[in-house]
């Protein structure tokens, strides 16, 4: 086909290769109006029936010469073992059997449009449309080239050719993830930084609330502590207090009315001054029973605990916790020493008989820096009351401690009279980890809140970067459209760089949040804790961020006209 520029050659060849309908009229193709075919059927016939040599080549630049002649057999679903094959028997029927490796960039004008026409060939189409095919090449090479279109013409090929001088167009490029490196990563980055926050801020929530766990756990098993009430009065008169009635025969009634209570212990708590020799160190002084040990889960390091004997005698003695026993003795055995205990400003002499292993914290304080003495020796020779602070009371099983709570507050009503519940109060070990558990949860629910916004931008930045490749890549194409790519096989393409940046994101996030989740973990010594499926909803969302973002993208890219695409400077 001959004309000169403008007269509608291009236009033509493009009604022809099915990359345009006409305005009017009809296109009949193997008995078809194209006119009347979709975008699907049209892509089935540009790759059967339609080989295109383009003046430009129009070889996709980052692949090799094997791939872009393979590329409209992936589009016709041929598996890569055949495909590979026909592509290399195409390359080898132009001359290029020893150039199959090689990218567009390392080979010759002549030995592109070689590329080019193998291409055209692969698929043995019914009719193979040139534009312009020597339009790029000079004259010898040019030669070359009409030489191979002869060739192909004797052995049964239609071919129908554009010619015309025309000035030298551009080479297609195409940008590919790895082409951009940095765009890349950096489009990844806030996936990176959201999946990577999700996954430490779970697993520091996690590891917290485990630690505190165990530790209101190692406390006593099902422990119930029964506080007194403030004291309220009016016109300065201060009412009775509920304290004045707490005493050591109550905790008997509590115990034996509660038939879900195990024990109940009795409480005296002051604090003193422990002296030896030139040292004195301030403490909370604990007036306690025999079942204070067992109630608290704490062992004894040495010696012996208060005894039934101790508490009928009111002894002198004295059991230390274990951070007392190391300010004032050292690394020396303190068991049978005699230890002066200054209170509200009287001295007493006591002798040591235990000490008790570390614990740690507790809901009185620091276990290791207080000092145990039978409670009738504290309310008979410290405080001279009947009465006690406070009790600590076990129910007989985790599964009887809600019923023990209960029964505990309906005694306390009807026997302070309070209905209000205004002189007593109950502070469970359930309630204190359904606390912690709320708090801690609560927390970790708002920081991954805050953290999954990361996700969203890093969402928006997939989009952006993938908007700018469509664009960069917008003769490609329509190269590949002209190859036969259907718009669903442009779509994926795309959804799948999408989700590939996603994904990646994704898996070096998880990589970052463990790491920080482990560091945080051992400066803040407590245990790692880092659920799988905590890492398979994360990994998932950002799939998902990938795929809702790169679809606009994709549909783009999937519904642009192949004409306007090649056209695309």
């Amino acid at each position: 086909i001959m004309g000169p520029s403008g007269s509608g050659k291009s236009t033509l060849m493009h009604i022809v290769g099915c990359l345009d309908q006409p305005t009017e009229g009809s296109f009949i193709i193997e008995g078809k109006d194209v006119s009347k075919l979709n975008d699907d059927r049209l892509a089935e016939i540009r790759n059967k029936s339609i080989g295109f040599v383009f003046q430009q080549f129009n070889l996709l630049s980052r692949t090799s010469i094997l791939h872009n002649v393979e590329t409209p057999l992936i589009y016709a679903g041929l598996k890569t073992k055949k495909r590979r094959e026909l592509a290399k028997q195409a390359l080898e029927s132009v001359g290029l059997g020893d150039r199959v490796k090689h990218k567009p960039n390392e080979i010759s004008g002549g030995e592109k449009q070689r590329a080019a026409i193998a291409r055209a060939l692969v698929n043995e189409p019914l009719i193979i449309l040139a534009d312009e095919p020597t339009g790029n090449l000079d004259t010898i090479t040019g030669e070359e080239i009409m030489k191979i279109f002869y060739k192909l013409h004797q052995q049964g090929h239609t071919l129908i050719m554009v010619t015309h001088e025309a000035e030298v167009a551009r080479h297609a490029r195409r940008i590919s993830l790895k082409a951009n490196k940095l765009r890349t990563f950096l489009s990844m980055l806030g996936i990176i930084i959201g999946v990577g926050a999700v996954i430490a801020i779970v697993s520091i929530g996690s590891g917290a609330r485990e630690q505190i766990t165990a530790q209101i756990s190692d406390l006593g098993s099902n422990v119930i502590n029964i506080y007194p009430g403030t004291s309220k009065g009016w016109a300065g008169m201060v009412s009775r207090s509920s304290a004045d009635v707490f005493t050591i025969e109550l905790a008997d009634y509590i115990e034996k009315l509660s038939p879900s209570v195990k024990r109940v212990v009795p409480i005296s708590q002051g604090s003193g001054l422990l002296i030896k020799g030139n040292f004195n160190m301030k403490t909370t002084i604990i007036g306690t029973d025999a079942d204070y040990q067992e109630v608290n889960n704490y062992n004894l390091a040495l010696g012996q605990f208060i005894n039934e004997s101790d508490l009928a005698t009111s002894r002198n003695i004295i059991v230390l916790g274990s951070g007392l026993a190391e300010e004032l003795f050292g690394n020396n055995n303190p068991l049978g020493e005699k230890i002066k205990l200054s209170y509200q400003g009287r001295d007493y002499l006591f002798t040591v008989i235990g000490v008790m292993e570390e614990k740690g914290a507790g809901l009185t304080g620091n276990l290791n820096d207080q000092a145990y003495i039978p409670i009738t020796t504290f309310m008979k020779k410290l405080s001279n009351s009947r009465f006690v602070s406070y009790y600590i009371a076990q129910a007989n099983s985790g599964d009887e401690a809600a019923a023990a709570v209960g029964e505990i507050e309906y005694f306390l009503t009807k026997h302070l009279e309070d209905e209000e519940q205004e002189k007593f109060s109950l502070l469970s070990q359930d309630q204190i980890l359904d606390t912690v558990s709320s708090v801690t949860a609560a927390l970790s629910l708002m920081l991954g809140g805050i953290a999954a916004i990361s996700l969203l931008v890093g969402g928006i930045g997939i989009m952006n970067i993938m908007l700018v490749s469509v664009t960069e890549r917008t003769r490609e194409i329509g190269i590949r459209k002209a190859l036969g790519a259907k718009n669903k096989n442009i779509m994926s393409q795309f959804l799948i760089e999408a989700l590939s940046l996603s994904g990646m994101g994704g898996l070096i996030g998880i990589a970052f949040g463990w790491l920080g989740a482990y560091a945080i973990a051992r400066a803040g010594q407590w245990p790692l804790v880092i659920t799988p499926i905590s890492i398979i909803l994360v990994f998932g969302f950002a799939l998902i961020i990938g795929l809702f973002f790169g679809l606009y993208p994709a549909m783009k890219a999937a519904k642009m006209d192949p004409v306007d695409a090649l056209r695309y400077e």
